[in-house]
C-alpha cells in the first residue's frame, strides 16, 4: 500500500511540474520580432552574454540580435558582426577561398567563444569543407584557422559537440571517428575511435545510416 501511494504521490508531482514548465498549447505560439533580420539567415546560437548570433545563407557574414533594455527578443535590434576570415582547403581548389558555408558544425564555449567549422557546401558548391574558425565576441574577431587532422572531404556538415568538462568533439563524417579541440592551439587532436557501429553516407542528394 504504502509503494502504491509513493508511485502515485511521484506521478502526481511530476504532473504538477509538467503543468508548470510548459505553457498550454493555447499559450505556446510563434511572435513576429519588431525588427525583421537583415538578409536570410540559417544557423543561430545563444552566447552566453544573452545575445544571439545567426549565420546570414551563403555567406561569411553574421548578425547579431540584442534584446531591449528588458529582457526582450522580440523588441531586440540587428547589428553585423566582423566577417568570417577567408580559409584554406586544398582538397577542392581553395588556396584560399571565402568561407561561406552551409550545414556545418557550431557550438558556444564555456569561455563564450564560438566555434563555426566544416560545412556541406561553400560558396554554393558541394565540398565537405573542413575550414573553420573562433569567434571572440568581447573582441570582435574571428581567430586564424583551426588545424583539424582529418582534413578536407573529412567534415562537411559533421556533428559536434561541447563536453561537460567544456571540451569540443568534432567527428569524421566518413568513418565515424572523432577529435577534440585544444583551445590554447586552435589544434585539433585525434581521439581513441568511440567503436560506433554506424556511419552517415551520401550519394547524389540521398541519405542513409549504413550499420555493419
Amino acid at each position: 500500500m504504502r509503494h502504491r501511494t509513493l508511485r502515485l504521490l511521484i506521478q502526481v508531482g511530476f504532473a504538477m511540474l509538467a503543468a508548470m514548465s510548459w505553457p498550454s498549447e493555447a499559450q505556446a505560439q510563434w511572435t513576429a520580432l519588431t525588427n525583421a533580420p537583415p538578409g536570410f539567415l540559417d544557423n543561430c546560437n545563444l552566447l552566453t552574454d544573452g545575445t544571439v548570433v545567426c549565420h546570414e545563407y551563403g555567406s561569411n557574414r553574421w548578425r547579431r540580435l540584442t534584446p531591449d533594455i528588458n529582457g526582450s527578443y522580440q523588441n531586440g535590434t540587428w547589428s553585423s558582426i566582423a566577417n568570417m576570415p577567408d580559409g584554406v582547403d586544398t582538397s577542392f581548389g581553395c588556396n584560399p577561398c571565402t568561407y561561406a558555408p552551409l550545414y556545418f558544425a557550431s557550438a558556444v564555449l564555456a569561455d563564450g567563444r564560438l566555434v563555426v567549422i566544416g560545412g556541406e557546401y561553400n560558396s554554393g558548391s558541394a565540398v565537405w569543407t573542413n575550414i573553420g574558425f573562433l569567434y571572440d565576441p568581447v573582441a570582435n574577431t574571428w581567430s586564424a584557422q583551426l588545424t583539424e587532422v582529418f582534413g578536407g572531404g573529412q567534415i562537411g556538415d559533421s556533428s559536434g559537440i561541447v563536453l561537460s568538462d567544456g571540451t569540443f568533439i568534432l567527428s569524421d563524417i566518413s568513418t565515424g571517428n572523432i577529435e577534440a579541440l585544444d583551445l590554447s592551439t586552435l589544434t585539433f587532436t585525434a581521439l581513441n575511435p568511440p567503436g560506433k557501429d554506424d556511419i552517415t553516407k551520401r550519394t547524389g542528394t540521398s541519405c542513409r545510416t549504413e550499420r555493419y
